[in-house]
């Protein structure tokens, strides 16, 4: 989206062999292990470009500012909130002051498409109001913030025109889109842009459990041009550690619903999010919430070992798990997710599936394939015939 914006002004992207003119590092602060990397990408950047203006934006440089002024190789840090508009700050400032707070005299959502890939990945919201125990990401970005439906129609009718064949619709807080601008559920805004376009296809990137409503669950069994396919965090199968998260859900009204969206959805692919060693996590916690998960109609399971962030009300509990600890079940719970999506995968041999065909820079002579219930695998390129999707016939195991 940012290098959207220069390409607006006529700027063209640097490659690996160029001395660029601007670097800009987006840093992330979701774990210390994130902050770490951002500070590295900074030194970096101007180890490798020392003639640039290296500019810092993201949600380390909100949490972490003079952090980044101290190491004192930075020309700019942009507010997060406005990165959207970063031509602005090369047009009308000097950037040669950190410690200077830039602000922009407006602070809009602009829904700015990638295009340069068949599936589009087009942000309609920002900010989170969940106000989860352990996360920091919500202190950078604040409320949450949605593009009127308008501009996202508009953003997507382009790529349709394009000829994208997927747009994933994404955001910090996706299932809060509509709830600040007065333009109903996240429900609303697709049953819209389905009225609006007639080809291209919808994916959601990632939806809390009690954002999941009558109307999205009939389309999702119904309307073919909306994938199969949700992404529902649950980050603890176990009700004390979900209550120490400040989570609004318990285990049993998370599964219920899974098993309530595989029985009304065939075919549906269901992904969550889990973190393991959350201070107050006991061992029977842990493998009495595993042996749910287990059981479950999950297909696939992202897993992170708990990071203690400065800040954040969890930073301050008791009963901290020792990190090696976190890690083992971390391990525990990335083998079992490679036994769902196997089970998953299974269910789906010899069914024919939708597809976007996507370029395999491991291997140039096969194409890769998304169906639209989020399964990958590839076919020889000869078969695809330039086509960007297609309906193939799953076969591998």
């Amino acid at each position: 989206m940012i290098a959207s914006g220069f390409r607006d002004m006529g700027m063209t992207e640097a490659d690996a062999s160029d001395s660029a003119d601007v670097v800009v590092v987006n840093t992330c602060t979701v774990t210390s292990r994130s902050d770490s990397e951002s500070r590295q990408l900074i030194r970096k950047a101007a180890r490798e470009h020392p003639g640039a203006r290296v500019i810092v934006t993201g949600c380390y440089s909100e949490r972490a500012r003079g952090v980044i002024e101290k190491m004192g190789m930075v020309d700019g840090i942009v507010p997060s909130s406005q990165k959207l508009d970063m031509k602005y700050y090369i047009n009308t400032t000097g950037l040669t002051n950190c410690k200077t707070a830039i602000n922009h005299p407006e602070n809009t959502l602009i829904p700015v498409p990638m295009e340069d890939r068949s599936r589009s990945f087009l942000k309609i919201q920002d900010g989170c109001n969940n106000r989860c125990t352990y996360c920091a990401v919500w202190l950078a970005r604040g409320e949450s913030r949605s593009v009127p439906g308008a501009r996202v129609v508009s953003a997507v009718q382009k790529l349709e025109a394009n000829g994208c064949p997927e747009v994933v619709l994404t955001g910090v807080h996706v299932g809060l889109w509509g709830s600040d601008i007065g333009e109903g559920r996240l429900s609303s805004l697709i049953g819209l842009l389905l009225d609006q376009t007639s080809r291209i296809r919808f994916r959601i990137s990632s939806i809390e459990p009690g954002e999941i409503d009558e109307d999205l669950i009939r389309m999702l069994a119904l309307e073919p041009r909306v994938c199969r396919h949700l992404h529902v965090p649950l980050q603890a199968a176990n009700d004390a550690v979900l209550e120490r998260m400040g989570r609004k859900y318990s285990a049993a009204e998370y599964f219920e619903l899974v098993d309530r969206l595989v029985r009304q959805v065939p075919g549906l692919s269901i992904g969550t999010d889990l973190i393991s060693g959350f201070p107050g996590e006991t061992r029977s916690a842990f493998e009495s919430g595993f042996s749910r998960v287990a059981n479950s109609g999950l297909a696939y399971l992202h897993a992170f070992p708990y990071s203690r962030r400065p800040g954040t009300v969890a930073a301050e509990m008791s009963a901290q798990v020792p990190v090696a600890e976190a890690k083992a079940r971390v391990q525990a719970i990335r083998a079992l997710s490679m036994k769902l999506r196997e089970r998953f995968y299974q269910s789906q041999r010899d069914k024919r599936l939708h597809v976007v065909f996507e370029d395999n820079k491991a291997n140039p002579r096969n194409i890769k394939c998304i169906s639209d219930n989020y399964v990958r695998f590839s076919v020889p390129r000869e078969y695809t015939e330039g086509q960007t999707e297609g309906w193939v016939r799953y076969t591998e195991g």
